[in-house]
């Protein structure tokens, strides 16, 4: 992954933690689903499949924050989301 998709897992997991998502929650698994969204965000789609693999974890896991963090980054002003790619804009919104 490119640094700016690492950088925007890192926020990812920030917002996450500032929102109160990752209370007791399994680090590898919030990792995953920040590195999971990033790369939604910033085309460099990894599967949660691979995913799941790295971290050692399900990927239903992934799946439930995925929806968690998506809820979140949704809610993050409109202007945030031009720093990524148009596709990756449209994929959310569909």
């Amino acid at each position: 992954m490119s640094t700016k998709a690492v950088s925007k897992a890192i926020e990812i997991v920030k917002r996450a933690r500032d929102a109160g998502l990752v209370d007791g929650k399994h680090p590898a698994v919030v990792a995953a689903t920040a590195v999971y969204v990033a790369g939604i965000l910033t085309d460099e789609y990894v599967t949660q499949k691979i995913l799941a693999k790295i971290a050692n974890v399900s990927e239903v896991s992934i799946r439930h924050y995925y929806k968690e963090f998506m809820k979140l980054v949704l809610s993050t002003p409109f202007w945030e989301f031009l720093r990524a790619p148009l596709t990756a804009f449209w994929l959310i919104c569909l």
